[in-house]
């Protein structure tokens, strides 16, 4: 495979899924052979809300950790909040959440101010950064299944091609080569 994940996901995108599995880091363990029912969660928002994954039924989800001292964190924000503003939240949901503990609320007020994603102070249900790296990102589809584990930043262009593909729905046209 010497084309781009951008590419890849373009043209074969009934088949995205597998693809991403098949590159994704998993919670443990060296493979993962389907995807499994995402963990329920609640997500407590920088600005004193709640919000519940039951909320979200029928959206992608990407939960993004990240700390405000991580360089590759902040351009991976810009990144998914571009992503987000470009998808818009409709059928997209995108946390921030923040894994310093405890956290800074001054550097995480100046970061929420220059971003479309909300800002998470914590999570219930089990997420956490994979051994301990920051940025991780959980993607989820729209049937609640988690998808994607990723330790480690984005690539530019990565996120986008993602959420095209689980966003886009599947046709017969775009199984053809």
């Amino acid at each position: 495979m010497t084309e781009p994940v951008a590419v890849l996901f373009r043209r074969y995108r009934t088949h995205a899924t597998a693809l991403l599995l098949a590159c994704a880091v998993p919670a443990s363990g060296p493979a993962v052979a389907a995807p499994e029912v995402a963990p329920d969660f609640t997500v407590q928002l920088l600005s004193g809300g709640a919000v519940p994954a039951s909320a979200l039924k029928g959206k992608v989800i990407v939960l993004n950790f990240w700390a405000s001292w991580c360089a590759p964190c902040k351009r991976e924000l810009a990144d998914l909040d571009a992503s987000f503003v470009r998808h818009g939240p409709s059928h997209l949901a995108m946390f921030a959440i923040n894994a310093e503990h405890p956290p800074d609320q001054r550097r995480l007020a100046q970061q929420a101010v220059r971003m479309t994603i909300p800002v998470a102070t914590s999570i219930t249900g089990g997420y956490r950064p994979r051994n301990n790296a920051v940025p991780t990102t959980f993607v989820i589809d729209a049937a609640g299944k988690l998808v994607l584990t990723k330790a480690g930043a984005w690539k530019p262009g990565e996120v986008d091609a993602l959420i095209d593909a689980l966003l886009t729905p599947s046709s017969a046209s775009d199984t053809t080569r």
